[in-house]
């Protein structure tokens, strides 16, 4: 017994109680079945940490049967190595590379497609950069480019990526593959308004967003210079809008997704906003 709450404490991420063994058991009894799966994925040292949600949204999905996993790449912008493992973002220009997020991808991709198909779970991955941050105004200009030429090194990255990883279902630009941008803008405007409302009237929230913010303006002060730092909470809630949106996207184009990220993990609650989605990060080791 005492081996087996050591197991359960491991794979929930806490020490449970009796009673929590008793109240949720089904749901527990379904996380131990995945234990390998779940003990496989940390062993691979390159994921952040999965609570008891994010485990409960994952088995779900297991379930299912087929999965659907689905990377969101960054654009190739200018960027700058630091020191080890630590990169900073320029935005001095958009290049045609493949972007620091697709070389991270290329890193890990084998091995954590490997943890699915070691389990007998069958997997289809797609990936899409975020042609949705060519329709920023404030982002062309700052980059000196128009929209239209930013969606053209988009594709020339696409490219670029696809002659790099051959183990893709599908390489694309997420709005031009899966919607169009009158109603990815619709979606994006309707977000906003949600979490908007949730940060003035949840404290909770409101401090939640403050914290990314916080933790991303080395980010915002290089890529908005125009932007007091006071009101860095802003660019949260319009970035939160269009993860949400690629959330809801994502859930009403694919049967069964799972959401493997790989830039700032603290993003990761806002693909839920609207309705549960499961969701996965690496960890930012970019060497």
């Amino acid at each position: 017994k005492n081996i087996l709450f050591y197991e359960f404490g491991q794979l929930l991420g806490y020490n449970p109680s009796l009673l929590t063994l008793l109240i949720f058991d089904k749901e527990i009894k379904l996380i131990y079945k995945f234990k390998n799966f779940f003990k496989k994925l940390k062993e691979l040292n390159e994921i952040e940490n999965l609570d008891a949600d994010d485990k409960k949204l994952i088995i779900g999905s297991l379930l299912k049967g087929k999965v659907e996993i689905i990377t969101p790449l960054c654009p190739d912008y200018e960027h700058v190595k630091i020191s080890h493992n630590l990169y900073k973002y320029t935005f001095n220009k958009l290049n045609t590379g493949i972007g620091l997020i697709a070389k991270r991808l290329i890193k890990i991709i084998d091995k954590f497609q490997s943890i699915f198909v070691s389990e007998g779970i069958e997997i289809k991955y797609y990936v899409y950069y975020g042609d949705f941050e060519a329709f920023s105004k404030e982002n062309c200009e700052r980059l000196k480019i128009d929209e239209i030429n930013f969606i053209s090194n988009l594709k020339e990255s696409r490219k670029n990526l696809k002659e790099k990883i051959n183990k893709m279902n599908k390489v694309g630009l997420l709005v031009n593959s899966l919607t169009s941008k009158k109603k990815w803008l619709k979606l994006c405007e309707k977000n906003y308004k949600i979490l908007v409302k949730k940060y003035n009237s949840d404290k909770f929230f409101k401090n939640e967003i403050n914290e990314i913010a916080d933790s991303r303006s080395l980010l915002y002060s290089n890529w908005y210079t125009k932007i007091e730092p006071k009101n860095y909470y802003k660019i949260v809630l319009h970035q939160g809008s269009e993860y949400s949106t690629m959330g809801d996207i994502f859930n009403s184009k694919f049967k069964n997704p799972i959401v493997f990220g790989l830039d700032h993990f603290k993003m990761k609650k806002f693909y839920s906003l609207n309705k549960p989605i499961s969701v996965i990060y690496g960890k930012p080791n970019y060497e």
